[in-house]
């Protein structure tokens, strides 16, 4: 039996609320086996870019989402992937084109790139949840994850990775119902931008942090 799925992604306030400019979005659905994407090279207009992108996919049948934050719609890209726990030959998609699926050669997974338009467009477009990050840029020693959604929450564990996909934070916590608010403890993580990745039962999450003392 497959388990639900649900995605969703978060956006810093710092990144996108200023200027309500554009960001990237990708949605990773395995098909047929257990599949991650570790790295993305992206063909940008500006220039060619790598992205890590830690704990981004899972088993067969569960749809992720990663935020690449304000980044321009790419040309070409190139994923670092993993079968399992097995490193395979890198794909680049023929080509790539905006809310349209990509297929891997043998079916493994699909995957596409959406451009969003502000902080809070990925919850409208599921229309099955409210998340929010306060304070966003995070200015002192914590922040919160606040998120209320149709599903029950159960214990879980939030990550959350620095710019080089290195595991900056791991934080376990217990959820019951349909509501969640974390405390966050980022005071010994230096300033920068991190990635922050929550699983929870059929729920997970991709967050783009900003620490700004």
């Amino acid at each position: 039996m497959k388990r639900p799925c649900l995605t969703f992604a978060l956006a810093a306030a710092a990144l996108f609320a200023a200027s309500a400019q554009a960001g990237l979005l990708a949605v990773l659905n395995p098909l047929t086996a257990e599949v991650y994407v570790d790295t993305a090279a992206l063909e940008l207009p500006n220039g060619p870019q790598t992205v890590p992108t830690p704990d981004f996919g899972g088993a067969s049948g569960i749809t992720d989402t990663f935020d690449f934050g304000p980044l321009e719609f790419p040309m070409a890209a190139t994923l670092s992937w993993l079968h399992g726990t097995n490193r395979r030959p890198p794909f680049t998609p023929p080509s790539v084109v905006e809310d349209s699926w990509i297929t891997w050669p043998r079916g493994e997974a699909r995957i596409k790139f959406v451009m969003v338009t502000g902080v809070e467009e990925p919850p409208a477009r599921t229309g099955l949840f409210s998340v929010s990050v306060s304070p966003n840029p995070v200015t002192a020693g914590s922040a919160a994850l606040r998120l209320s959604c149709p599903v029950g929450l159960t214990a879980g564990t939030v990550r959350i990775y620095g710019s080089t996909g290195r595991l900056a934070l791991e934080q376990p916590f217990d959820a019951r119902g349909s509501d969640l608010e974390l405390p966050l403890d980022l005071s010994r993580l230096p300033n920068g931008a991190y990635a922050a990745r929550l699983a929870a039962g059929p729920v997970l999450a991709s967050a783009r942090i900003l620490i700004a003392r």
